[in-house]
């Protein structure tokens, strides 16, 4: 059997399965992880630049298996409980605008950086709208 963490341990079911809760998961993002809006300077689209999003947790490598998990999370409504959720809203927002391919033009594009800027200053994003 592998060497595991006490951390995995604690969510093991008594069939050795890894059960996350989802609690858990809402909490462990508030404490290691982070929301990140990357814009990157292209010369294959109109506007000059491409967006993605990156959702970074970190875990010790003997805690693999819980990112394994972690992955199942992402569509549940368990909201963060920190001042996390702002970066979450923020970056939710992008998400959205990349699905209605709206960061592909210059006015979405401005508005995907003014919420960046927010992610980054920690300020409302209400005050960057693109008008």
């Amino acid at each position: 059997m592998k060497i595991l963490s006490k951390l995995t341990k604690r969510y093991l079911s008594s069939k050795n399965e890894l059960i996350l809760d989802p609690w858990w998961v809402t909490g462990y993002t508030d404490g290691e992880g982070c929301f990140i809006i990357k814009t990157i300077a292209s010369k294959t689209t109109k506007i000059g630049y491409t967006v993605g999003l990156i959702y970074q947790i970190s875990v010790h490598y003997s805690d693999m298996e819980i990112l394994y998990k972690l992955k199942s999370f992402f569509n549940n409504a368990y909201p963060l409980q920190s001042t996390k959720i702002v970066s979450y809203y923020l970056f939710n927002a992008v998400a959205t605008i990349m699905k209605n391919n709206n960061h592909i033009n210059l006015k979405g594009y401005r508005e995907v950086l003014s919420y960046k800027a927010a992610l980054k200053k920690g300020l409302n994003a209400t005050i960057f709208k693109v008008k």
